[in-house]
C-alpha cells in the first residue's frame, strides 16, 4: 500500500528533518505535509511538495490540513528554509511578508486560489485583486533578499498560468483569447521558453507553444473576459 498521511504523522512523532520532498504521489495531502514540516521546523532546509493526480500530469489542489492551519503561515514557521517547492489550496501576501526568511534560489509555489475567498480566481474580482497583491508582495521579498545579496527567483503557478514576479510577466497559452478578441489582444506578446510543465517544456503532444505578456496585459485579457483561470 502506498504511504499515506496517518503514515507521515506516526513518523513526525520522531522526525527531525534537513530535507522533506514528497513528489509524485497522489496518497499523501497536505495534512502529512504540515505533521512533518511541524515536527522539523527547528532543522528544515528543503521542502518539495509536489502531488499529482491519478492520471500523472495535473497537479491537483492540495487539500487542506483538516485542522484549520493557515498554510502560509506553517511555511514561515521553519526559519532555515532555504528550498521551497510546494503546492497550497490557497496564498496571500502572508506568504511574502517576511523579510528574515533564508529563502533563496528559485522557489515555486502552486496554488488554486487566495486565502480567504470563498470564490475561484475566475469568478471573484475581489480573488483576482488579492492575487495581483500577492504578486506585488513576492517581488518586495526578492529585492529584499537582493539588499542582502540573496539571489531569489519566485514562480507561481496558477491553474495553467506561470506567473514571475520579478519580471512581471506571465506565462501561457493565450491562443483561446486571440480568438475571443478576433486578434486584437494580446498585444504585445512574446515566446516563452516555458511550457505547460514549467522549465520541462511540452510533453509534444496537443499542447500549444506558450507565450509570455506584461502582468498588466494578462490583466487587461481577464478583465475583458478573453482569458480565465
Amino acid at each position: 500500500m502506498p504511504i499515506n498521511d496517518d503514515d507521515l504523522v506516526a513518523i513526525s512523532r520522531t522526525a527531525r528533518l534537513r530535507e522533506l520532498h514528497i513528489t509524485g504521489t497522489t496518497s499523501i495531502t497536505t495534512k502529512g505535509l504540515v505533521a512533518l514540516s511541524r515536527a522539523s521546523e527547528a532543522t528544515l532546509r528543503v521542502l518539495e511538495h509536489s502531488p499529482l493526480s491519478d492520471d500523472g500530469f495535473e497537479h491537483p489542489n492540495a487539500s487542506s490540513t483538516g485542522d484549520g492551519s493557515h498554510l502560509c503561515h506553517e511555511i514561515l514557521q521553519c526559519p532555515h528554509l532555504r528550498d521551497l517547492a510546494i503546492s497550497l489550496p490557497t496564498i496571500c501576501v502572508d506568504l511574502f511578508s517576511d523579510p528574515s526568511v533564508k529563502w533563496a534560489g528559485d522557489v515555486q509555489i502552486r496554488a488554486a486560489g487566495v486565502c480567504g475567498q470563498h470564490s475561484s480566481l475566475g469568478r471573484s474580482r475581489d480573488a483576482q485583486q488579492g492575487f495581483f497583491n500577492i504578486l506585488s508582495q513576492a517581488r518586495s521579498l526578492i529585492q529584499a533578499q537582493q539588499k542582502r545579496d540573496i539571489d531569489l527567483n519566485i514562480e507561481l503557478y496558477i491553474d495553467h498560468f506561470i506567473f514571475e514576479p520579478s519580471k512581471k510577466l506571465v506565462h501561457a497559452d493565450l491562443s483561446v483569447g486571440e480568438i475571443l478578441s478576433d486578434g486584437s489582444w494580446p498585444v504585445m506578446a512574446a515566446p516563452s521558453s516555458k511550457g505547460p510543465y514549467g522549465q520541462t517544456g511540452q510533453y509534444g503532444k496537443d499542447e500549444r507553444a506558450y507565450q509570455c505578456v506584461h502582468e498588466e496585459e494578462f490583466l487587461e485579457g481577464l478583465q475583458k473576459g478573453y482569458i480565465s483561470f
